[in-house]
């Protein structure tokens, strides 16, 4: 790819070389304790196996900028191109365009929606609120075909359904709450409020249950209506 002089943007953050980054539960774990406690199980054990799995927090800052090594230039200016052109697209149209951080890292970084792992310096994209990393959408929707598929194959024996939950306050997001962004799209959820893990389980168990016994191969969102806003 040819970049020549193209601008290298400044909207990068640097997580190289750092370690994972926010810890906590997410809401797959506090929602496992949840439906352990209402099958008649131990939900701590769940919770402290989950928490001793959780990796630190990493609190150093992490620098800001077009990064002066090769790899980083490159990034920064993919980046600049993707800013010079969407400004345009916006600017026709009388919208105003919100620039996207790109976050370079290796190894793992935690976000509000999970754990990406993958190789040296590969990068994900989070502006305006909202996550619109190539990773994310591409195993959500995967986990949906694989719920039809497998629904379709076992024939209701055992019956396979999925749950895809909007957004969920855990003890991993909650330190994303402040953020004007994040308040922004919890603000346009249909039902005023973001969800809780209690939300989530009590639709994992009405999926379980004897009331859904001719539900097959349902990807069910519990999201206060926010597929229906987007």
């Amino acid at each position: 790819m040819e970049l020549g002089d193209q601008r290298a943007s400044g909207n990068v953050e640097d997580r190289r070389g750092m370690g994972l980054v926010g810890g906590g539960l997410g809401v797959g774990g506090v929602v496992v304790a949840l439906v352990a406690y209402f099958l008649g199980f131990d939900p701590s054990t769940v919770l402290n196996l989950a928490e001793q799995a959780a990796p630190q927090a990493d609190t150093r800052q992490a620098p800001s900028g077009a990064p002066a090594d090769p790899m980083g230039q490159f990034v920064s200016k993919v980046l600049g191109s993707t800013e010079d052109v969407w400004s345009g697209i916006f600017q026709k149209s009388q919208k105003n365009y919100r620039a996207p951080t790109l976050v370079l890292y290796e190894q793992a970084v935690h976000s509000a929606c999970g754990l990406p792992r993958p190789g040296p310096g590969a990068g994900n994209f989070q502006g305006g609120g909202k996550n619109v990393q190539p990773f994310y959408p591409a195993a959500k929707s995967a986990i949906a075909g694989y719920t039809r598929s497998l629904a379709t194959r076992l024939k209701g024996k055992p019956r396979i359904n999925a749950v895809a939950p909007g957004f969920t306050i855990t003890p991993r997001t909650e330190p994303y709450l402040d953020n004007p962004g994040m308040m922004d799209s919890i603000s346009r959820i249909p039902m005023g409020r973001a969800g809780y893990p209690e939300d989530i389980a009590a639709s994992v168990l009405f999926l379980l249950s004897p009331a859904a016994a001719y539900i097959n191969g349902v990807l069910l969102p519990v999201d206060g209506g926010w597929i229906h806003n987007i």
